[in-house]
């Protein structure tokens, strides 16, 4: 449910992401609901988009690592400021 609600705040505001953009947010997404017990889960990322030539492929890892981090990050932040 909170996966649920956190994609609809996401595309509720009319916004349009590119694929790179929304890998962040997806990162961010998965780390707010994945169990707090178990921190240490793999990310795996795959897209269909004009980065991987409209044909399904994984996410470059550098790419996963660097949104993964960022969405730690944000999330950091916003437990911060509560």
């Amino acid at each position: 449910m909170i996966a649920k609600t956190e994609i609809e705040k996401l595309l509720g505001g009319g916004t349009i992401l590119s694929c790179k953009d929304a890998l962040t947010k997806v990162a961010k997404i998965l780390h707010k609901v994945h169990d707090e017990k178990d921190t240490n889960f793999e990310l795996e990322m795959a897209w269909i988009c004009a980065d991987s030539g409209y044909k399904f492929a994984m996410v470059p890892p550098a790419l996963i690592a660097a949104s993964e981090e960022q969405a730690k990050k944000e999330l950091e932040d916003e437990d911060q400021d509560d």
